[in-house]
């Protein structure tokens, strides 16, 4: 990110787009939807270096006038034949583990619950960002730093659908057409220290401006499920 920073400090870019993250926010409780200003409390390391990386970015716009829009976003998730993702991520994990009859984590809490997500397309997710371009370009927004101005760049949390972890598994078996899905439930914090189990972003603000994503959560998962089906066929 300092790279990145730099070099936009000497080229002198007319915008930098920031791609930042729901964990910075750390856990949403029941019903709770973080919101762009929300309180930054990342509960892990990991989420702590997302955290980081704002406050870098933050501190260029408002020092040397970067021209910043920060976005938060959730899980991106994507058919292999639009865009690779790497197998250890979970949705492209599920899939290779059902199809190889192999036994599934999904992370629980105390009480058995499975961890929640939002879910969202990488290609409603590149949409948004050309709708924040297009906005741009039209002058709806400054996004350099001026001492007159409110003393925040903008911010917008790009927003899919929520899906619990055991759903979206459960979805992605029948889809590939594993009856008899083993799926183990795992105490989250004894494989990951300080996981989050919910992740929720408010999406208000996007739909303001006049966005909303268009693929359903449903959809991609079926593609997602189909690509890997025409692949080991």
């Amino acid at each position: 990110m300092i790279n990145v920073l730099e070099y936009a400090r000497e080229v002198k870019p007319k915008l930098l787009l920031q791609m930042s993250t729901d964990e910075v926010y750390g856990d949403a409780r029941p019903g709770e939807y973080h919101g762009e200003w929300s309180e930054i409390r990342p509960s892990n390391p990991y989420a702590a270096s997302k955290a980081a990386q704002e406050a870098i970015a933050y501190s260029y716009w408002r020092t040397y006038n970067v021209p910043l829009v920060i976005t938060n976003t959730m899980n991106l998730i994507c058919p292999p034949t639009i865009t690779f993702q790497d197998e250890e991520k979970f949705v492209p994990m599920v899939v290779k583990r059902l199809l190889a009859d192999e036994p599934v984590s999904i992370h629980v809490d105390d009480e058995g619950r499975s961890g929640s997500r939002c879910w969202i397309d990488v290609r409603d997710f590149a949409d948004a960002w050309l709708f924040l371009i297009k906005d741009f370009e039209k002058g709806y927004y400054d996004p350099c730093y001026m001492p007159n101005r409110p003393h925040l760049p903008l911010r917008v949390n790009i927003v899919g659908q929520e899906m619990t972890n055991r759903e979206v598994a459960e979805t992605l078996a029948e889809f590939v057409g594993a009856s008899d899905p083993k799926l183990v439930d795992t105490h989250f914090h004894q494989t990951r220290p300080g996981h989050d189990p919910r992740y929720a972003l408010d999406g208000e603000a996007m739909l303001e401006l006049g966005w909303e994503p268009k693929i359903p959560l449903e959809k991609t998962l079926r593609q997602i499920a189909a690509s890997y089906l025409t692949r080991e066929s």
